[in-house]
Order: C-alpha cells, then sequence, then structure tokens
C-alpha cells in the first residue's frame, strides 16, 4: 500500500458452501484500491457479487455459510482478515460505516429511531455514557442531512411506523452521524432523491449501484475510470451473474399472442 491508500483489496475470493463437500465462488480475483477522498463506484448486475464483495470487506459472513478463502483486505496499514473478532468490532461503526441495502433488517423494531441513534453516536464517540451532551442535536442534524421530515418527531418514532423510504434515510442517518474513514454504501439511493448521496462525512465512499448512471450521482467530480464520472472497480463490473440467478433485465417469455388466444380470453 502507498501513503494514499485508505483500503486496498487484493484477489479476494468469497466461497458459499452448497452442500458438505461443494462450495460456489460468489466473487473471485476481486481487486481495487481507494485513496482518502476517493469516492469508488462498483456497478454490475444482480447476483454478479457487490454486496458480498462489501460484506466480505468487513468481515460480516462470519455466521452464514460464506467464506473468504484467498486474498487480502488492506485497511490503513492492516490486513482485516487477520485481525481477530475483538478487533473487528472496534474498526466497525467507528472507522468503517456500511448503509445496509434493506433497511427493514438493518432497524431493530423494539426500539425508536432515536434511542438507535443514540447509540451509534455514543459507540463512535468511544464512550458508553452520556459524555456526548450534544448528541440529540447531532441525532436532529443527521436526520436533517438525509432529508427526513420533522425530526423531532422521528427519533420518537419506531421502524413500524416508517415508510420504506424514510427507513431507508433513516440507515443513511446512521451512517453519517459520525465521521468515519470509509463508508460503505450498499445502493442506499435506490429509491431517493440524488441529493441524499452527496452528505457523507467520511473520507471515502465506497459506492454500490446497478447501473453506471446511479453510480454517477454520488460525485461527478470522481476520478474517472471505467465508467465516466467514477472510479469502478472492473473486476466486479465485469463479473457475469452468479451461476442460477436471473437476469437483471426482464425478459417477455411468452408466445406472442395470437387471435385465438384473444377469443379464449373473452370466452
Amino acid at each position: 500500500m502507498n501513503e494514499n491508500n485508505l483500503l486496498k483489496v487484493e484477489n479476494l475470493r468469497t466461497e458459499f458452501k452448497i452442500s458438505r463437500k461443494k462450495s460456489v465462488a460468489a466473487i473471485s480475483d476481486v481487486t481495487f484500491e481507494i485513496d482518502k477522498g476517493e469516492i469508488v463506484g462498483l456497478v454490475g448486475e444482480s447476483g454478479c457479487g457487490k454486496s458480498v464483495t462489501s460484506l466480505s470487506i468487513i468481515r460480516l459472513l462470519n455466521d452464514t455459510s460464506g467464506e473468504i478463502t484467498h486474498g487480502s483486505v488492506w485497511f490503513k496499514g492492516n490486513n482485516l482478515l487477520k485481525l481477530s473478532d475483538e478487533e473487528m468490532r472496534h474498526i466497525r461503526g467507528k472507522e468503517i460505516a456500511m448503509i445496509f441495502q434493506d433497511p427493514t433488517s438493518a432497524l431493530n423494531p423494539v426500539f425508536t429511531v432515536g434511542q438507535q441513534l443514540y447509540d451509534v453516536i455514543r459507540y463512535s464517540s468511544g464512550s458508553s455514557g452520556d459524555s456526548v451532551k450534544d448528541k440529540r442535536e447531532v441525532a436532529l442534524h443527521a436526520l436533517r442531512e438525509a432529508r427526513l421530515p420533522d425530526a423531532e418527531r422521528m427519533l420518537d418514532s419506531y421502524p413500524i411506523q416508517l415508510s420504506g423510504g424514510m427507513r431507508q434515510r433513516v440507515c443513511i442517518a446512521f451512517a453519517i452521524a459520525t465521521a468515519r474513514d470509509l463508508l460503505i454504501a450498499d445502493e442506499p439511493t435506490t429509491n431517493l432523491d440524488e441529493g441524499v448521496a452527496k452528505v457523507t462525512r467520511a473520507q471515502a465512499v465506497v459506492g454500490v449501484a446497478l447501473e453506471v448512471g446511479v453510480a454517477e450521482q454520488h460525485d461527478p467530480h470522481a476520478r474517472g475510470g471505467p465508467c465516466p464520472g467514477t472510479s469502478c472497480a472492473r473486476t466486479c463490473a465485469q463479473t457475469p451473474a452468479a451461476p442460477g440467478s436471473r437476469p437483471s433485465t426482464p425478459r417477455d417469455t411468452r408466445p406472442a399472442r395470437s387471435q385465438w388466444d384473444r377469443r379464449n380470453l373473452r370466452a
């Protein structure tokens, strides 16, 4: 790694067990690097391994059948794959944050948005108490930055009381509540306004998107790469869908409707 590198992924391979003796590779030979202040977009069709790459970087596949079988993930000079679980817990949330693709599974339904957001702020500040006196102001600012209406009321709301788009914005607020070194955004603004993607406070961002146009919205001034206006990891962008997955572009495979079909429909 050079001095400007914040993250460097080398020859990363993650496999999933489909039986006791057989595994299938979800990603293979994924290699890219991110400098400080840079935005990198991973672009590819559904099933090509974008989310698996993100989860592999922060090692959140341990409780599933997924296993990193090869490669290295260097972050600030340390190989994350060699760290203990305790060391990784200190890095997740404090130095690396992630906006998950599914806000429903990312939010705890039994706690209010405010309770969960306060926990994020306290944890990120390295304190288990209430030393962050302005945590409410920080929480309100994060919710407003994510363009949530009536931020005061939102703090006392439960996830079940919010729409899907609002829950997605809450997850974005969690990630931008405090500054991180690296933010991994797994399709966080699919159904949201373009401007929401520009409010992050991280030193570097990994953006995951299905289409090049979506990735370009994160930062039109990012370093040019395979896609204009953003840097895209070629290994992921050129990876075909995993075996057995459906194509990302719907295709109408029904036979052309004839006059006989129309008569039978009327009958």
